[in-house]
């Protein structure tokens, strides 16, 4: 039993059930006595980090683990004990390279955070991000003029919890991200927002 949790989707690592739900992949070594989250899902190579606790998928071959979300994937070459070994992170990632926020549509109740791709073509250059609603009014500053290096494989990148200037969780509609990186020209995309 996995009490107050609605499992979207359930797999096996041998007997050890495996519960996808929207606060994470819970697993049980004891027939569900007790359950143990992953924690961080980090890759172990690049850093990216798969930043959510929503999950759709989990299953098992061997020991590896593979555990699957809106922003994408998550495979665990696991070592020893429960959730211990080498992540690797399979980011979602639609046809434009340039600029996209995921999950999109975001809800900032299920979602931890909408995750913003984005290249400084492997140059250091300053990076500001700013939040925008439907009629281009001013919602909130991401990060500020903070120092980036990304390439087009790096990753994690910057993240916006869908909350406004005075922390207060933006009502369903559409809004508009601004990045700029240096001095080139901005970089604009939209977010669908529901709850």
């Amino acid at each position: 039993v996995l009490p107050h949790e609605q499992a979207h989707n359930f797999g096996f690592k041998g007997d050890q059930p495996m519960a996808a739900t929207d606060n994470g992949v819970f697993r049980s070594s004891n027939m569900g006595s007790t359950w143990i989250l992953p924690g961080t899902i980090k890759d172990s190579q690049t850093g990216g980090i798969l930043n959510t606790t929503a999950f759709y998928s989990a299953a098992a071959s061997g020991n590896t683990v593979w555990i699957g979300s809106d922003q994408g994937l998550a495979r665990l070459t696991e070592t020893g004990t429960m959730w211990s070994g080498q992540w690797k992170v399979y980011i979602a990632a639609p046809e434009s390279k340039e600029v996209y926020a995921f999950p999109n549509p975001f809800s900032p109740r299920i979602d931890t955070k909408i995750t913003f791709k984005y290249d400084t073509g492997g140059k250091q250059e300053n990076v500001t991000i700013r939040i925008f609603d439907f009629g281009m009014n001013y919602l909130k500053t991401v990060i500020q003029s903070a120092p980036r290096n990304i390439g087009s494989t790096d990753s994690p990148y910057d993240f916006w919890d869908g909350t406004d200037d005075n922390g207060s969780v933006v009502p369903n509609g559409v809004y508009f991200y601004r990045i700029e990186v240096g001095s080139n020209d901005p970089l604009y995309g939209k977010i669908l927002v529901l709850q």
